[in-house]
């Protein structure tokens, strides 16, 4: 595998994983810190 071949391959890969990732945690991070904000009468 040469250099630019393997660049694409984790560039692909990586795009793959990352979109799901934000897709599902920083909403779950949001609803967390909108959570723990209420319980203290922050909001």
């Amino acid at each position: 595998m040469t250099q630019a071949s393997a660049d694409v391959f984790t560039a692909a890969a990586g795009h793959r994983s990352g979109l799901p990732t934000a897709a599902v945690f920083l909403p779950v991070q949001l609803a967390t810190v909108w959570a723990m904000a209420r319980h203290k009468g922050v909001v």
